[in-house]
């Protein structure tokens, strides 16, 4: 836990501002599958898993309707109606059963949050992170920091159009804040996968991309949460969890699936043209380091 010297705000929350909360830390911890971005998330959120309910990776074959069913899409409404369909339950619905109140801000899995207190990343800041990484840094890839940035603000302030369902807003209509709030910042993984230019160059590795990423904009962003609690005496009535839903590596290069295919088109009877998986034996679908078999 050397690490959370340079990071106060975790240090502050891990350890307490006396250093005196117990803890429990794993410094290593092997991730099982499902290990790609929204099949995990989902897994985190729901408990859902492989073997018990036969949530596949990041995409899976419908031999009923021989379509191919992705969880790779911006849209969280799909998800909601993949969730609705195998009657999986999600932490919000758990602590409405308690007689808990939810909150859901950019995560990827909000079935069980009502609308007014599910605060979505609008288009207009992915194309803000988009062109702010553009043009910083010369990548065409969200910038992450920003994504982040976004997240926070949204939190406490509300987005365009609902200013008034932030943290901020619910305190000023309502009186109260929910009880469970679920916030998901997407942009560590983004930017692991995308480092800025220097750290390529300089060949950083993943522990000195992700550690830079939590001092420069996690932990600060950490501190705004804290501040914003203090200032409404909520602080010392809030529990935090962190949860990291997968690792990641760094992406170097791009394989196109179709080729993918073709390659083990000797072998199997695949999906996508111009082979058909109405007969197959075995399919195979390839998509973010996974592969589902069926």
């Amino acid at each position: 836990m050397e690490s959370l010297d340079s990071l106060p705000n975790f240090k502050m929350i891990i350890k307490g501002e006396n250093e005196s909360y117990p803890y429990i830390y794993f410094e290593n911890v092997l991730v099982s599958i499902p290990s790609s971005s929204k099949p995990v998330n989902t897994t985190l959120l729901t408990g859902v898993y492989p073997r018990r309910h036969g949530v596949p990776s990041t995409m899976w074959f419908d031999r009923k309707g021989e379509k191919i069913i992705t969880l790779t899409t911006f849209s969280q409404r799909r998800i909601i109606e993949f969730l609705e369909k195998t009657e999986t339950d999600t932490v919000f619905e758990y602590a409405h059963r308690s007689g808990k109140t939810t909150m859901a801000v950019a995560t990827q899995v909000t079935k069980g949050v009502a609308d007014q207190d599910w605060i979505k990343q609008g288009i207009h800041l992915w194309s803000q992170a988009f062109f702010a990484n553009l043009f910083g840094d010369g990548k065409a890839i969200p910038d992450g920091a920003h994504l982040d940035r976004g997240t926070t603000k949204g939190l406490l302030g509300g987005y365009m159009y609902s200013l008034t369902d932030g943290l901020k807003g619910e305190l000023k209509t309502e009186g109260d804040i929910p009880d469970l709030v679920v916030l998901h910042y997407v942009g560590l993984d983004i930017f692991t996968h995308y480092p800025r230019k220097f750290m390529e160059k300089e060949n950083w590795n993943i522990d000195q991309i992700q550690h830079w990423y939590l001092r420069e904009v996690l932990d600060p962003e950490l501190g705004k949460l804290i501040a914003f609690l203090k200032e409404n005496n909520i602080f010392e009535n809030t529990i935090f969890f962190f949860a990291g839903d997968h690792g990641q590596t760094r992406i170097t290069r791009h394989i196109d699936e179709k080729n993918f295919e073709r390659g083990l088109a000797k072998k199997f009877r695949l999906m996508g043209q111009p082979y058909s998986a109405g007969e197959a034996d075995l399919i195979v679908m390839p998509g973010a380091s996974t592969k589902a078999l069926y």
